[in-house]
């Protein structure tokens, strides 16, 4: 019997391929768009709706949403009117990644040559434009300043490796108080439609498309998200991972084979407990994190990692594998490495600083401790780390970082 996802999996990858004949081109879908009548000719007549501090839109920019003809071409676009405020507050623009896969509206190919990929990740390359009370132009935010975020991996269900999660491009637009933005207009350009956007394989995982390509190729519609928050708010923005996770009791103690591990003292951390598959055998994970209810997010975590045998040499080469995720995930890294004894066991652990590149290059800092269990059958990996909100200077006192070692007993 197949689990849910993959049958929800496969079944999108037969209806993609079955309506892969009546797909458009990309250029077909410039040339729509270029063609549709415009609705407006001032951007003082744009439908602008309001967006509120605290709130969160989603939409689609396709053939049901007005086209304006700017100077760089015709785009749909989507207007958004914006409070005058007395603090500082940030505009989050957000266009996603789809392909026929992941979007049953989406059958799209590049040209003849893609026509047998429905895995093909493709994505709307914004612009924003903000303007006066006026409606004159103040400045133009586009694609080249956008970053690439992602949720995400791949679930092994059953014999099947099932893609999860999202990709995107975000940017965040930072307003001050007395700022004579007053409105902003989502759109694109025919020059960035020629383009694409290079993305790491990581990035997108269905298929093999992203494997032989490397880029998402641009298209005049897409499924877009636009927030705006306070600055202290804005990290949570960039994490989309679910916020249905249980409530950790502070003190209750997680047993596994490996190690034991006790909830922070503090508050307001959430728990995730997972097992995990290698071909070692069967590993523990159990994480803490504390988002978005304070300015900085925190984030705990232990796991096991098992194998047949361990010898000290290979310890340091599981810590060169999380240097190397690091690198994946970081910016301008900075390390420490040294020598530590976790609850009386020798271990190496690695300090770091760096930016996220998901979380709009917001400063991270943190460790990694990598351990032996006691009959050499895993390598133990303690983690702990805190990401800052970028403008706000906000810091989380080390202290809380350190006292997450004493609450751990290995195995």
């Amino acid at each position: 019997m197949i689990a849910g996802k993959s049958r929800k999996y496969l079944a999108g990858m037969l209806v993609s391929l079955m309506l892969a004949a009546c797909a458009s081109t990309v250029q077909e879908l410039v040339e729509e768009v270029q063609q549709k009548p415009v609705q407006y000719t001032q951007l003082s007549e744009l439908p602008f709706q309001p967006l509120a501090i605290g709130e969160h839109q989603s939409f689609r920019l396709d053939e049901h949403a007005p086209v304006f003809a700017f100077d760089t071409g015709k785009s749909y676009i989507r207007a958004i009117a914006l409070p005058v405020e007395s603090r500082p507050y940030v505009l989050v623009v957000k266009s996603y990644f789809v392909s026929s896969l992941t979007d049953a509206s989406i059958q799209i190919v590049r040209g003849s040559k893609w026509a047998g990929d429905p895995a093909t990740p493709f994505v709307f390359p914004p612009c924003v434009l903000m303007l006066d009370d006026h409606y004159q132009p103040i400045r133009t935010i586009c694609t080249e300043q956008f970053q690439v975020a992602s949720t995400m991996r791949r679930k092994h269900v059953l014999l099947f490796s099932v893609p999860s999660g999202r990709s995107w491009l975000q940017t965040a637009i930072r307003l001050e108080v007395g700022s004579r933005a007053r409105y902003a207009v989502i759109f694109t350009t025919k020059a960035l439609l020629a383009g694409s956007t290079s993305i790491s394989r990581d990035v997108w995982t269905y298929g093999n498309s992203l494997y032989s390509h490397g880029r998402a190729y641009h298209i005049p519609i897409g499924k877009l998200e636009l927030d705006l928050v306070r600055p202290e708010n804005l990290l949570s923005t960039a994490y989309e991972e679910p916020r249905d996770l249980p409530e950790a009791v502070p003190g209750k103690i997680f047993h596994t084979r490996w190690f034991s591990v006790q909830v922070p003292a503090h508050a307001s951390f959430h728990v995730r407990k997972d097992s995990f598959t290698v071909m070692a055998g069967t590993g523990d994970y159990v994480g803490f994190d504390a988002m978005p209810k304070k300015p900085g997010i925190v984030t705990f975590f232990i796991y096991s990692l098992p194998r047949k045998r361990i010898n000290d040499d290979e310890l340091r080469s599981d810590m060169k594998l999380a240097m190397h995720e690091h690198r994946h995930n970081f910016s301008d890294i900075e390390y420490t490495l040294r020598s530590v004894r976790i609850d009386d066991r020798p271990c190496l652990r690695l300090d770091f600083t760096a930016r996220v590149r998901r979380s709009f290059f917001a400063p991270i800092q943190g460790y990694d401790i990598f351990c032996i269990s006691s009959d050499r059958h895993a390598v133990i990996r303690i983690g702990g780390n805190v990401v800052y909100p970028p403008h706000i200077g906000y810091r989380v006192d080390r202290d809380a970082l350190e006292a997450f070692i004493k609450r751990i007993s290995l195995q």
